[in-house]
């Protein structure tokens, strides 16, 4: 295997200055983070309305309206980012009693009566009787901006959560903004186990593991997984621009806790859809890891400080050296291999699925050497990696 193995020689006194356990020390280190950065990363952002051009002025024309019981008509283009931005307008107005009317998509907006809020490439305000046509300036995704604004009316934490999963589908970049949104969002999914969430992003496996662990285990809701799991399919489903798709996931998302048997098989069909398994983690260079350091509690710390991993910050790479195999096994057809070791913490186990890894010949008693990152296995709720590369020594 040919990595660029970072040279680590600041740990302790990373642990020590920032008081972090060692892998995110490790993490620290090996991107170059000053004590500044880091602590950015972790800073709370707070939504101000006059940050974002026309904001303000919709907000103020919206409750205009509203105090005036006027009627809202929202209008959107099929995409995924703007069903969710729908959603969490149409759930706030829902919430404060108004009167509104949703339409699939009217590329005639500016013709209609009323008072229209249009969700397109930007989100806009028009009502042409009183002459009035705003537009909101943002680098924030299009769900982002509704929530800020409608959290002005009405504080729904389901809306945090659609905004964050919305931020991850498009080509926004993960501004602090969006990574307080996400971290935010992912507190609530797991508090809350909202039922359409949970359809999608906890497996089979992991429900099994649950069941097993007496609903003790570790969910996670990552970047990748949330793109394998719940943005891709959506954006496959909604495609060839269906209005009945487009209805059916406005009528599926819009109530966080129905249960319905007929959305429950649209879920099961969205989740048949073929995904892109995204490399987010960076290969342009790798950290050494110990079996002891690879245990639960390092694991969710270096989760929870580092989530979501972005483009300019991916998922780092760690390469565990000269472990001893305890034992192996493999599933589904060959197509994926487990292995164990033992350590004086317990197990952990290194996993691969569809990888040509999975053809070598590893055996009890084997010593290899495995780069991949860090996780905590679904079915199990065992520490470990998921394997990028491994070689066999012996």
């Amino acid at each position: 295997m040919n990595y660029n193995e970072v040279n680590i020689v600041n740990t302790e006194t990373i642990m020590k200055q920032l008081d972090v356990n060692a892998l995110v020390a490790k993490v620290i280190d090996a991107k170059g983070l000053t004590e500044e950065k880091f602590h950015a990363l972790n800073e709370d952002y707070e939504y101000h309305l006059g940050d974002y051009s026309g904001a303000e002025d919709i907000k103020n024309i919206i409750k205009e309206s509203y105090d005036n019981d006027e009627k809202f008509l929202i209008v959107s283009d099929p995409k995924l980012d703007n069903l969710f931005a729908s959603i969490i307008v149409i759930r706030s107005l829902a919430k404060m009693k108004a009167r509104f009317e949703i339409k699939y998509i009217n590329k005639d907006e500016y013709m209609l009566k009323g008072n229209v809020i249009a969700i397109h490439d930007t989100l806009q305000f028009h009502n042409n009787q009183k002459n009035i046509h705003l537009e909101v300036e943002t680098d924030l995704s299009l769900s982002t901006m509704a929530y800020v604004i409608m959290k002005e009316f009405v504080r729904d934490s389901y809306s945090i959560a659609l905004a964050s999963i919305a931020n991850i589908c498009t080509n926004v970049p993960l501004s602090y903004a969006n990574r307080t949104l996400f971290k935010r969002a992912k507190e609530i999914l797991e508090d809350k186990q909202y039922v359409v969430f949970e359809r999608f992003m906890i497996t089979p496996e992991k429900r099994n593991a649950q069941l097993l662990r007496s609903g003790n285990a570790y969910t996670t809701y990552h970047l990748s997984k949330m793109k394998n799991l719940l943005v891709n399919p959506l954006m496959n489903f909604l495609k060839d621009n269906d209005e009945k798709r487009w209805n059916a996931l406005l009528s599926y998302f819009f109530n966080p806790n129905k249960r319905d048997s007929k959305l429950s098989k649209l879920a099961l069909a969205i989740t048949k859809f073929k995904t892109d398994d995204e490399k987010e983690y960076d290969e342009s260079q790798v950290i050494e890891v110990t079996l002891d350091e690879i245990r639960i509690d390092e694991i969710k710390n270096l989760s929870e400080t580092f989530e979501p991993y972005y483009d300019g910050f991916k998922r780092p790479l760690f390469i565990l050296k000269n472990v001893v195999v305890t034992d192996r096994r493999r599933f589904d057809l060959a197509k994926g291999l487990e292995i164990s070791f033992r350590t004086k913490h317990g197990l952990v186990k290194a996993t691969a699925y569809n990888n040509p890894v999975t053809k070598l010949d590893i055996k009890a008693g084997d010593t290899i050497s495995i780069v991949g990152t860090l996780t905590i296995n679904a079915f199990s709720g065992l520490p470990g990696l998921s394997i990028v590369n491994m070689e066999k020594h012996n």
